[in-house]
């Protein structure tokens, strides 16, 4: 199953940069139709936005994966 992330905080615009293992995954919409993972979002939630990040392969137990973005 691939790993879904939720951020604290809305993110600005293309500030978001994930990292697996140290190595910075391909966002969707950034390369064509190739990539890592993809940020969703729903504007149903009380704040206003809540935004996720889905992986699209599975993120084993010892993988280490990191989330950056300036907040909204």
């Amino acid at each position: 199953n691939a790993l879904t992330a939720t951020l604290s905080q809305a993110p600005l615009s293309a500030s978001v940069q994930v990292f697996l293992n140290g190595a910075l995954q391909t966002l969707s919409g950034t390369a064509g139709t190739t990539f890592d993972c993809r940020l969703t979002s729903s504007a149903a939630y009380p704040s206003g936005s809540l935004t996720r990040v889905l992986m699209e392969q599975a993120v084993q137990s010892d993988d280490v994966l990191i989330i950056q973005y300036i907040k909204r």
